[in-house]
């Protein structure tokens, strides 16, 4: 585990019935993300150690509800969230030579880290990620070529599916804060014709009551921001 998870004691047993799974390397790569970016906000490493003890305890999930979850607000993990749908497509596109590289990569991490020199930003051997890593590393070397084109080639299709389904949900929540703030402003198309006809008669009849030129200026472009239709009005 990293420096911040390295107090944590969790023990991680094995299981003759443990398999690799689409998941499980998706989780590896998330892993692999997070030990690749040398710059993290406190909030960044508190949040991904909740999150990440999460992960690795419980059952598989579909990889879009791993990817909403890093995508909630309630957590700030939107950066690594983007970082591993990059790097799931990545393998996507590279093939079974990114499976094997992935877990290259990691095993180049935890050998790194027994110099005591290096960041912390690395992965240590004996902490609970470590243990979790080094036991999916071990499964994938017992793997044949035939069971890692598999694995390989379920990675792909759950990843497809998962990044419809989360470009679908994406797309919802913009939707709904789009709908959420025109339901707040305040300019509604007979507000507005009002305004613009009130200020045209006083502007004909007592230019002194009407507004600032300022204001007016003001109102005019919060009524084209909200809708272009205004500047016709």
């Amino acid at each position: 585990m990293y420096k911040e998870l390295s107090n944590v004691e969790e023990h991680i047993s094995k299981s003759p019935k443990d398999t690799l799974t689409p998941y499980k390397i998706a989780v590896i790569l998330l892993i692999k993300c997070y030990c690749s970016t040398n710059i993290k906000t406190i909030r960044e490493r508190r949040d991904f150690c909740v999150i990440i003890l999460k992960l690795i305890q419980t059952p598989d999930m579909e990889m879009d509800t791993l990817l909403t979850e890093l995508h909630s607000p309630n957590h700030i993990l939107q950066c690594f969230a983007k970082e591993l749908e990059s790097e799931c497509s990545h393998m996507c596109n590279t093939g079974i030579e990114g499976l094997s590289e992935l877990f290259d990569v990691l095993t180049r991490f935890m050998k790194s880290s027994m110099d005591h020199s290096l960041s912390s930003h690395l992965l240590c051997r004996n902490s609970v990620l470590g243990l979790y890593v080094r036991r999916i590393i071990v499964f994938f070397e017992q793997l044949s070529f035939s069971d890692v084109a598999q694995l390989y080639d379920a990675f792909v299709r759950n990843f497809n599916r998962s990044a419809v389904v989360v470009a679908n949900w994406k797309s919802d929540k913009i939707t709904g804060n789009i709908v959420k703030r025109n339901k707040n402003n305040t300019w509604d198309g007979r507000r507005a014709e009002l305004l613009v006809a009130q200020q045209a008669h006083i502007l004909q009849t007592n230019e002194y009551k009407a507004m600032l030129p300022s204001k007016l200026q003001t109102l005019v472009r919060e009524l084209l921001n909200y809708n272009s239709y205004y500047a016709e009005v």
